[in-house]
């Protein structure tokens, strides 16, 4: 997820193309999202899990 909006952001400023505004702001949220998907998936598989066994 994270690779594909900064593709895209990339991509519009390489082209030289402006994003409209409600697709940055799609964008962002989906690196954000990306990002804390990859946090809690460490706290998951590496903290909470071995605790459970």
């Amino acid at each position: 997820m994270f690779l594909l909006a900064v593709a895209v952001e990339v991509g519009a400023a390489v082209a030289g193309t402006a994003l409209p505004p409600w697709e940055h702001a799609l964008l962002v949220d989906l690196e954000l999202f990306a990002v804390g998907g990859a946090f809690r998936s460490v706290f998951v598989f590496g903290v909470a899990l071995p605790l459970t066994e």
